[in-house]
Order: C-alpha cells, then sequence, then structure tokens
C-alpha cells in the first residue's frame, strides 16, 4: 500500500473504503456503494436517531427513511447539501455520491 501521505486520498476515491478507528486499528466501512446506505452509515455513525436526523436536515423522517432504504432516489442537488449539511459531511462527497447511483451498470 502506499505511504500514509498518499493512503488518505486513496482511501477516499475507493468506493469501499475504510475509516481509521484509532491509531492502528481499521475500522471496515459496510459496502455502502449505494448513497442511502453511505447516508445511514453516516447517520448512524454520528449516533443519530432517524428522527433527529432528519429534522436537523429538514427533511421528513419518513423521506430521510425512503433515502437511506433505497425506496427514493436522491436526485435534488439541493437535498443532496442539505443531508451533507445536516450530517458534517463534504457536500461534494454526498454530491459525488448521489450521480454515482445514476451511473449505467457498464460505466461503473
Amino acid at each position: 500500500m502506499a505511504g500514509k501521505a498518499t493512503s488518505s486520498a486513496l482511501l477516499r476515491a475507493c468506493a469501499d473504503w475504510v475509516v481509521l478507528g484509532g491509531p492502528e486499528e481499521p475500522v471496515p466501512v459496510p459496502n455502502t456503494r449505494m448513497v442511502g446506505g453511505w447516508i445511514r452509515w453516516r447517520r448512524k455513525r454520528a449516533y443519530l436517531p432517524l428522527k433527529v436526523a432528519a429534522r436537523r436536515i429538514g427533511l421528513s423522517a419518513g423521506t430521510l427513511g425512503a433515502l437511506e432504504t433505497g425506496r427514493r432516489a436522491l436526485t435534488q442537488v439541493e437535498t443532496a447539501v442539505k443531508i451533507a449539511d445536516g450530517l458534517g459531511v463534504s457536500r461534494e462527497e454526498m454530491v459525488i455520491r448521489a450521480v454515482w447511483d445514476f451511473r449505467r451498470p457498464e460505466d461503473q
């Protein structure tokens, strides 16, 4: 694997990436390639119940739950930005993950 300086950039670029849980303990992230699963993982990682996160984001709990489970697609950039801000994650990463969901299988 690359040196420590480039490994974090490499990890951010991967679909299945790893977050460091401590100084020497990598914690694997579940397969969250789909944006809904990633949103749910980030919400749970922040110890936010669905209703609290939805209120913070400015969505109903039903809408956020539908996005997390894939019953509803994240098609609006404004909604992606609200979710990113509410969860304290990068707006760019959220939009990139939302766009990734709409790529054709042969492009992935």
